[in-house]
């Protein structure tokens, strides 16, 4: 029967780097792996939103979406904002800078919906210039300082 034993040895790094610039919601996103541009990856954005108020809408949200709500989920570690109308998914790059917001040419399934909610949802979404953080959970999306949509952050179930 052999033994082996095996001894760790700490050594100092051969080659030392600056540190990167730390990455902040007032610089644009860059690519994953570019050493030229900061990367935002810990923005309070990030995530799933579920939408709460459509700000025109002379409708109940609850009869334009009976089944499900439309809601957004950014990426901006990628730049990419992800999400469904309550009837079809959507992806596509969006860009924060301070408290503006950028959302670019949108690909989308083309399922069939009932209703006009889903052009109501987009509609609104093309509106949105700048965005505010109510508070932790609480996301408004608005043109200048109207409000135009606003959203509550999707809870993350834990089994």
């Amino acid at each position: 029967m052999s033994f082996y034993s095996l001894r760790f040895y700490s050594c100092p790094p051969a080659i030392t780097t600056k540190p990167k610039k730390a990455a902040s919601l007032n610089e644009p996103s860059a690519s994953p792996g570019t050493d030229s541009s900061p990367v935002v990856t810990t923005s309070p954005l990030n995530g799933s939103w579920d939408l709460i108020n459509i700000t025109d809408l002379k409708i109940a949200l609850s009869k334009l979406y009976p089944r499900q709500k439309p809601n957004l989920n950014f990426d901006l570690t990628n730049g990419v904002v992800t999400g469904s109308t309550a009837c079809n998914r959507f992806s596509g790059p969006v860009k924060i800078i301070d408290s503006s917001i950028s959302i670019g040419e949108l690909g989308m399934t083309k399922i069939a919906c009932p209703g006009d909610g889903e052009q109501k949802f987009l509609e609104a979404l093309k509106k949105t210039t700048t965005y505010a953080l109510v508070d932790s959970v609480t996301l408004s999306l608005r043109k200048g300082d109207a409000e135009v949509m606003r959203f509550s952050r999707k809870q993350k179930v834990i089994l």
